[in-house]
């Protein structure tokens, strides 16, 4: 239940152009706010902060990356099993670390709706 004090009784008229008007929809809709919602939201927490976009390029530079450090990983992984200087927390710590990394780039391409097959360049296989 609200506090007396939080409860919204104070109505606002505001004059916006048409592409401001577009704008605070399309920001209301990204962040799933009502538009009062959002400026509420943008008075009491700082400001809105706009949709960073990713090209392709941008993609395939992370995917490129990633998989720079899998194969890192496997060098090391075989580096690890053909000797004994290897210390076996470091390396279940290193691949903790990268599963992490696949996770949050999963979680990328899911919350940025790309296709994978056009990220990998394998459209249409």
């Amino acid at each position: 239940m609200k506090r007396p004090e939080d409860v919204q009784t104070r109505p606002l008229s505001l004059r916006l152009s048409d592409a401001e008007k577009e704008l605070l929809q399309k920001k209301a809709t990204e962040a799933n706010m009502s538009e009062s919602g959002f400026i509420r939201n943008a008075i009491l927490y700082g400001g809105a902060h706009e949709v960073q976009n990713f090209s392709k390029d941008d993609a395939d530079r992370l995917i490129y990356e990633i998989d720079r450090i899998g194969n890192n990983l496997l060098q090391i992984d075989y580096w690890r099993v053909n000797s004994t200087d290897v210390d076996e927390a470091e390396w279940i710590k290193l691949k903790n670390m990268y599963l992490h990394l696949l996770s949050a780039l999963f979680h990328f391409v899911r919350s940025h709706e790309i296709n994978p097959a056009e990220v990998s360049g394998k459209e249409g296989e």
